[in-house]
């Protein structure tokens, strides 16, 4: 979804919990990447990734509990920013989580552009020149958007009950 991961549609954003040193930092190889090269952590500034079923379950299993980086907007649940603004898993400027991070930061800084119907380089990413949109990110970010869509509307027909 168009800037899903920094507030677009289905954006959504505390607490902590204790991940028995599972959660390692940035994979290897995470360091060639163009955001970590130039030490940029803005997409996980006043985030609203939304999240999936897939990602809660995955986040808790790390002894995580859902309402410490979880919350609920309009039927959207995405990640928690805690008070300072930043996301709840961001320590350091790093992912305190991140070998087990949210599919939609895994694509990220491609993201959905409703309008336009096709995925695309978020134009507030500072090193988006840097990516680009292939046609394997094309397609996980549909089916992530039809995932994250088709499970809102599960949870808004359980709550319509």
């Amino acid at each position: 979804m168009k800037g899903a991961g920094r507030g677009g549609e289905g954006a959504l954003g505390k607490g902590r919990g204790d991940a028995g040193g599972r959660t390692g930092g940035p994979a290897p190889g995470a360091d060639d990447l163009p955001c970590r090269r130039h030490g940029c952590d803005l997409c996980c500034r006043a985030t609203g990734m939304p999240l999936t079923g897939a990602d809660i379950g995955r986040i808790r299993g790390l002894g995580f509990e859902q309402g410490c980086f979880a919350e609920e907007s309009d039927g959207w649940l995405q990640l928690r920013n805690t008070a300072e603004g930043v996301c709840f898993f961001l320590h350091d400027g790093l992912c305190s989580i991140y070998p087990y991070r949210p599919e939609g930061c895994t694509l990220y800084p491609v993201v959905f552009d409703i309008d336009g119907d096709r995925a695309v380089v978020d134009p507030e990413c500072p090193r988006g020149g840097e990516w680009k949109v292939t046609a394997d990110a094309e397609r996980r970010v549909r089916g992530l958007v039809e995932r994250l869509r088709r499970e809102r509307r599960g949870r808004r027909r359980r709550w319509a009950r």
